[in-house]
């Protein structure tokens, strides 16, 4: 096991038990936890989105952020060294790979079915997407 791990969630329950799940085997294996949240944009089909609502993003990071402190803080009671990460973009699991890529990760975890719509269910799950794609290890939490 390589020492970082990356932990994908989004808040929903299935995200709560790959954090848990995450936060376990950090602490069997000493590695370091990087506990990650996105904020999907699509700006390229909304793109007066951020004109129309300039507010919403930096809520959402605000909620996000205590959100993280939280998890990061359930880390420091299992003695593991956890740093959380906020990222914006239009595709998750491109941006979830790509930090794992910076990190180097030897492991994802994420939930097996997140807060997805009828959209996402059709083009498939940020999970599927990052198993397909990643050059490490996934462990997918039900």
């Amino acid at each position: 096991m390589d020492k970082n791990i990356l932990v994908a969630t989004d808040g929903s329950k299935f995200s709560d038990a790959a954090v848990k799940e995450a936060i376990n085997v950090a602490k069997a294996y000493g590695s370091k936890l990087y506990c990650m949240s996105v904020i999907e944009m699509h700006l390229d089909h909304y793109p007066d989105f951020l004109n129309l609502a300039p507010n919403v993003i930096e809520e959402k990071k605000k909620e996000l952020t205590v959100y993280l402190k939280g998890i990061r803080d359930q880390a420091a009671g299992d003695n593991v060294q956890c740093e959380v990460i906020i990222s914006e973009g239009n595709e998750p699991y491109e941006l979830i790979i790509n930090e794992a890529e910076k990190v180097q990760a030897g492991l994802i975890v994420v939930g097996s079915h997140g807060r997805t719509g009828l959209e996402k269910l059709l083009m498939g799950s940020v999970a599927e997407r990052i198993i397909g794609h990643a050059k490490c290890s996934v462990l997918v939490v039900k």
